[in-house]
Order: structure tokens, then C-alpha cells, then sequence
């Protein structure tokens, strides 16, 4: 089975209801979605940087519950830089 790590700007397009997000979310199943603490992370400082901090920590919060934390270690952190670089030396 399919598991998927949800990019950051994917949830944050969810929260803000966009259309073609949500309904390929929703075709997903949610133990099959998870987030990295890095996203967990992202969507928390977008609370704070924003004018209502208490109303959408709890709408954040909430919705990310919903979702397994995939940590962030060292090895993640490797694999990443070394993906990242690679990625980037490829003409799309």
C-alpha cells in the first residue's frame, strides 16, 4: 500500500479549502498520510506570523492531530541535502 508525506504547501492549500486539494485528500486514506515535524513545524510558525494566533493554532493543531509525525533526524537530514542537490542538477 501507498503511504504519502504531505508537502507543507499541500496542507496549508487544504486548510484554505482549495478545491482540487481537498478532493484528492479526501480519496486518500488518512493512515496512508502523514507529515514530518519539519510541515508541523511550518503550518505553526504560519499561526504566530498571522493576526489571529490563538484562532488558527487551534484550526492547525486540530487538523495536523489527524496526521502521524514523521520525525526529523539526522539521517533525514543527509538523505535530504543529498536528494535536494541532486534534484537540483536536473533540467525539467
Amino acid at each position: 500500500m501507498k503511504k504519502y508525506l504531505i508537502d507543507s504547501d499541500i496542507l496549508i492549500y487544504f486548510l484554505k479549502g482549495k478545491q482540487e486539494v481537498v478532493e484528492k485528500l479526501s480519496q486518500i486514506p488518512i493512515d496512508d498520510l502523514y507529515i514530518s515535524r519539519i510541515n508541523y513545524t511550518e503550518l505553526i510558525y504560519g499561526a504566530y506570523n498571522s493576526s489571529k494566533i490563538n484562532q488558527n493554532l487551534k484550526v492547525i493543531e486540530s487538523f495536523l492531530d489527524s496526521f502521524k509525525v514523521l520525525e526529523f533526524t539526522q539521517i533525514s537530514s543527509l538523505i535530504f541535502a543529498k536528494e535536494k542537490a541532486r534534484l537540483k542538477k536536473m533540467v525539467i
